[in-house]
């Protein structure tokens, strides 16, 4: 996996965290395919050794064996949404989700990376429900409620219904902050509460180094999309 050197510590967090998961003998392909200029392809194969609880995780959560990225020389852009239509044709894809990273993160909390679900296809990815819903998708979320992994409730010491303060960057400060100036000052984008109704577990949470992040609704990323930093980059 490729990317810019000058990124947002919080996609560089997660970018890392990719490359550290153990889910059996990892490949890392980059390739240029032809979904659009500039799409660099990582492909995650896992060796099935044994019927192994993880492999078991894995395969009911729906844990993706290929993400794509739109990432060129200038970072991460958009992915267009029409690719989504042509990524289902491709046989063998069973489903997709397609994924915006958020400028947003709770109040006292270093990284603004958190994702928003802003499309789902077939038999997409899923979380399994620690707290909260026993059908955790974000499925019927609102725009001022928000999913937490295990690792970001440990972070912030908060359960199912209660409460978390978030504050979030506007884009022309996550551009400073891609230029490397750290006096980003007091957060401008939007600052909002939010409701955590319900705590996920995916095979990252079991990983030997989970990374914390918060999941949103596409109703999220319809209201924020044009005050909230985002990138419509993952597949």
């Amino acid at each position: 996996m490729g990317f810019n050197e000058k990124v947002n510590p919080g996609v560089t967090l997660w970018a890392r965290s990719q490359c550290r998961r153990r889910w059996g003998a990892l490949v890392t392909l980059a390739v240029l395919i032809a979904l659009g200029g500039g799409v660099t392809v990582a492909a995650a194969a896992a060796a099935r050794r044994t019927d192994t609880a993880f492999d078991r995780m894995i395969e009911q959560a729906r844990a993706p064996e290929l993400s794509v990225s739109a990432l060129g020389e200038e970072g991460f852009g958009d992915l267009d949404p029409i690719l989504l239509d042509r990524v289902m044709q491709i046989e063998g894809v069973k489903g997709l989700w397609a994924l915006a990273v958020v400028a947003v993160a709770p109040v006292e909390y270093p990284n603004f990376f958190a994702i928003a679900v802003i499309d789902e296809r077939g038999d997409a990815p899923r979380l399994f429900s620690v707290e909260g819903s026993s059908r955790l998708s974000v499925d019927g979320v609102a725009a001022d409620e928000v999913l937490l992994n295990e690792s970001m409730r440990v972070q912030l010491g908060k359960v199912a219904g209660e409460t978390v303060e978030l504050r979030s960057l506007t884009t022309e400060q996550f551009v400073k902050s891609l230029a490397g100036d750290e006096d980003l000052g007091q957060p401008l984008g939007p600052s909002f509460t939010a409701r955590i109704v319900g705590v996920g577990r995916s095979p990252e949470d079991v990983s030997d180094a989970p990374d914390p992040f918060l999941l949103f609704s596409p109703e999220f990323y319809e209201r924020y999309q044009d005050t909230i930093w985002n990138c419509r980059c993952i597949v």
